[in-house]
């Protein structure tokens, strides 16, 4: 119990210096924008009924998916796809792949599942 309050105290106390160092301008990176609060789970609806839901954390598993994207797209052009990264670079990568898939910003930053779970709601995922 006292650990769970001390790890819990410390993950809310550093959660500023998460920010800052997240939001910070990378030179050679895209940005953020006003795409920030997805990372809290603020995410919009993605504006398709029960999308399939793929994650692809960051560029690699990104790059990595496009083939099967591509694959199914071909083979049920009507099926929606929405793809969440957690990584600007991934999201460059997402927005390459144009109408095929909406790209939406995973939560990932803040301590508990209420986030995760509040963007679920707003996306309403296939399943």
């Amino acid at each position: 119990m006292l650990y769970r309050l001390l790890y819990n105290l410390l993950i809310h106390l550093g959660l500023p210096l998460a920010l800052l160092a997240l939001y910070k301008p990378k030179r050679g990176k895209p940005g953020f924008g006003a795409r920030w609060a997805e990372h809290l789970g603020r995410t919009p609806a993605s504006g398709q009924e029960a999308p399939l839901w793929i994650h692809a954390v960051s560029v690699g598993e990104t790059l990595a998916i496009t083939p099967l994207i591509r694959s199914l797209k071909a083979e049920r052009p009507d099926l929606p796809i929405l793809l969440t990264t957690t990584t600007r670079t991934g999201a460059e990568q997402a927005a390459k792949l144009g109408d095929l898939v909406v790209h939406r910003y995973a939560p990932s930053i803040t301590p508990g599942r209420w986030p995760l779970f509040s963007s679920a709601s707003s996306l309403a995922p296939s399943g």
